[in-house]
């Protein structure tokens, strides 16, 4: 991930002036790191094991009925690894769904979105390709670019501090076992 984000950070220096190219070039490492399921499954499995439960490699998740479900989106590991987090008194859950802004994802994702000099906006409601009963654009940001790249700074904090503790814990495994 490290190498993917550095890659992308070059590609931005070269374009360091167009405030446009920078915003989607932070939304595409955004989206790419908060799609990520790996690190949300580790966080979910420490959070299993932690509270007594065996680990479970498929992400499973209760929706709101209560009714156990694999959680395929973003929005549902989050919310599962909140249900976890909370009663243990971590923050991670809270940390994550901070950090997360579906709406953000979803219009960058399927291209549902416009850029003027400071924000992003949804064309979802008005693109004439749609069958929906287009709506009016109320001139709402989805982010302003301050904002994502608010965001953008956090996710990359997120994942360089999650790759960093994941190989410092698999080193441990990786050393000699001692006998005393």
């Amino acid at each position: 991930m490290r190498e993917f984000t550095q890659q992308f950070a070059t590609i931005a220096d070269q374009f360091k002036e167009d405030a446009r190219a920078t915003a989607r070039i932070r939304m595409i490492v955004y989206c790419h790191i908060m799609e990520s399921d790996f690190p949300q499954s580790v966080i979910r499995n420490l959070l299993l094991l932690h509270s007594g439960q065996p680990e479970d490699w498929t992400f499973h998740g209760l929706n709101k009925k209560g009714q156990k479900i694999v959680c395929q989106q973003p929005s549902q590991r989050i919310t599962e690894i909140m249900r976890l987090a909370t009663p243990l008194g971590l923050s991670i859950g809270n940390t994550l769904n901070a950090l997360w802004h579906d709406t953000l994802r979803h219009r960058f994702s399927h291209a549902f979105y416009a850029l003027t000099d400071s924000f992003v906006f949804s064309t979802k409601n008005f693109s004439p390709t749609r069958r929906e009963t287009p709506m009016k654009f109320a001139g709402d940001p989805i982010v302003t670019f301050a904002e994502l790249e608010a965001l953008y700074m956090a996710a990359l904090s997120f994942v360089h501090g999650f790759k960093a503790e994941f190989e410092m814990t698999c080193e441990v495994f990786r050393r000699p076992i001692v006998n005393p």
